[in-house]
């Protein structure tokens, strides 16, 4: 139980900036952390949720309202998926033969 229990924090700790404290890098703690990486993703799709229960009592327009709820998924996850896009665009605006 203890090996579920750091796979857990450990997939929060690489996927996410939520803090949840150290935990060591071994075999038998990272064996069961893709089990938990949707549950990071579960974690600030609900933070996101909140911000949209709330935000029309806070803020009046809507870009302004929409920026943040996309800046709370990329502070939350680290910027990871950006990387992705970053280079995706990169390679597709190119224009180069493979």
């Amino acid at each position: 139980m203890k090996q579920v229990w750091n796979s857990f924090r450990m997939a929060f700790s690489l996927y996410s900036l939520i803090p949840v404290g150290q935990v060591e890098r071994t075999k038998e703690n990272t064996k069961y952390i893709l089990c938990f990486v949707p549950w990071v993703g579960a974690i600030i799709a609900f933070l996101i949720t909140q911000w949209r229960i709330i935000h029309p009592y806070l803020l009046d327009h809507e870009f302004l309202r929409s920026v943040i709820c996309v800046m709370i998924s990329i502070l939350l996850s680290g910027a990871a998926h950006l990387d992705g896009f970053f280079r995706t665009v990169d390679a597709l605006s190119s224009h180069e033969s493979r």
